[in-house]
C-alpha cells in the first residue's frame, strides 16, 4: 500500500478493535487511557449529581480506542453509582439528561446496526457495570437505579436508531425530490423549446401559405384578365369579319371564323386549365371537351375548304 494512501474507515476501526482485544488478552496496554470518574458524594446536591452523571456517561461513550473498562474501572464506576444513588435524599436521574447525552452523538459515524458508535459503546459499558453490580448486590437500590438508567439509555439508543433511519429517509427523499425537480426543470425546458419550435414552424408555414395565397390570387387575376382579353380580341375579330362580310366569299369567312373560334376556345381552355392547377381544382373533362371542339372545328374547316373548291356557289341575282 502506498504511503500516501488513506486507510478506509472500516478497516481502521477493525484494526483499533483488534489492537484493544490483543492488549486485553496480553494484559499490556500500550497507550491505555485512564477512565476518569467524576467526583461525587452521597450528600451532594442534585445539580452536582446531574453534572457528574453527565460527565461519566460522556466518558463511557468515549471513542478512544485505548479506553477499555478494566475490573478496576468497573469498580470505580460502581463506587460512583453507590454514592450517586445513596444518601439521605434519593437521587433520580432525569430522562432529559440521558437523552441529551445520547442525542449529542446523532451526527457521529454509524455502526452496522445504524446506531452511532458512541451510543453503542455507552450502552455496552453500562451493561458491563450493571452486570457487575447485580453479581455483587442484586437487590440493592443502587443496582435497581442503574438498571433503570440502562433501560433509559437503551430507550434513547432505540430512539436514536429511529431518528437516524428517518434522517436517512429524509435525505433520500430530498435527493429524490432534487432529482425530480431537475427532471421537471429539464422537461419544462424541453417543452418550452418544443413549443417555441412549433411556434416558429407555424409562423413559417403561415407566412409560406400567405405568400402562396398571394401568388394564387395574382395568378387567378391574371387568368381572368387573359380570359377578358381573349373575349375582347374575339369580339374585335368578329366585328372585323362582320364588317367585311359583303366583300369576302362565304368560304373564306367560314374558314376565318373557324380559325378564330378555335384560337379563342383553346386560349380560354388553357387559361381555365392553368386556373384549375393554381387553385388545386381538377377538371378531368376539360381536355376531352377541347379535343372534341377542335375536332369539330377541324371538320368544319375541312368542309369549308372542300365546298370552296368542289361545290360551286349559285350566282347572286
Amino acid at each position: 500500500m502506498a504511503e500516501n494512501q488513506e486507510v478506509p474507515a472500516g478497516m481502521k476501526r477493525a484494526l483499533e478493535i483488534l489492537t484493544s482485544v490483543l492488549q486485553a488478552a496480553n494484559g499490556d496496554y500500550l497507550e491505555k487511557s485512564m477512565l476518569i470518574v467524576p467526583d461525587v458524594e452521597a450528600d451532594s446536591d442534585e445539580t452536582q449529581k446531574r453534572d457528574a452523571l453527565t460527565k461519566l456517561l460522556e466518558t463511557l461513550a468515549s471513542d478512544d480506542p485505548g479506553l477499555s473498562l478494566s475490573d478496576e474501572n468497573i469498580a470505580d464506576v460502581k463506587a460512583f453509582f453507590e454514592k450517586l444513588y445513596g444518601g439521605q435524599v434519593k437521587f433520580r436521574h432525569r430522562y432529559s439528561d440521558v437523552c441529551n447525552v445520547v442525542f449529542d452523538y446523532k451526527d457521529c459515524e454509524l455502526d452496522p446496526t445504524n446506531v452511532p458508535y458512541p451510543a453503542s459503546r455507552l450502552a455496552d459499558n453500562m451493561g458491563k457495570v450493571l452486570t457487575s453490580m447485580l453479581e455483587d448486590r442484586p437487590r440493592s437500590e443502587q443496582a435497581d437505579s442503574v438498571r433503570k438508567l440502562c433501560d433509559h439509555i437503551e430507550l434513547e439508543k432505540t430512539r436514536l436508531l429511529h431518528y437516524t433511519e428517518q434522517m436517512k429517509m429524509m435525505c433520500s427523499f430530498e435527493e429524490r425530490s432534487t432529482q425530480l425537480d431537475e427532471q421537471i426543470k429539464e422537461q419544462q425546458e424541453k417543452t418550452e423549446s418544443e413549443i417555441k419550435r412549433l411556434e416558429d414552424d407555424s409562423l413559417k408555414r403561415i407566412e409560406e401559405e400567405k405568400r402562396e395565397a398571394q401568388r394564387e390570387n395574382v395568378s387567378v387575376l391574371g387568368v381572368f384578365t387573359g380570359i377578358v382579353v381573349a373575349f375582347v380580341a374575339g369580339l374585335t375579330f368578329s366585328s372585323s369579319i362582320l364588317q367585311s362580310i359583303d366583300r369576302a366569299s362565304i368560304y373564306r369567312l367560314c374558314a376565318m371564323a373557324t380559325v378564330i373560334g378555335v384560337f379563342l376556345f383553346d386560349t380560354i381552355a388553357i387559361l381555365l386549365s392553368f386556373l384549375g392547377k393554381v387553385t388545386r381544382v381538377e377538371c378531368p373533362d376539360l381536355a376531352k371537351i377541347v379535343k372534341i371542339a377542335n375536332f369539330i372545328a377541324l371538320v368544319f374547316l375541312a368542309a369549308a375548304v372542300f365546298a370552296r373548291f368542289f361545290i360551286p356557289m349559285p350566282a347572286y341575282n
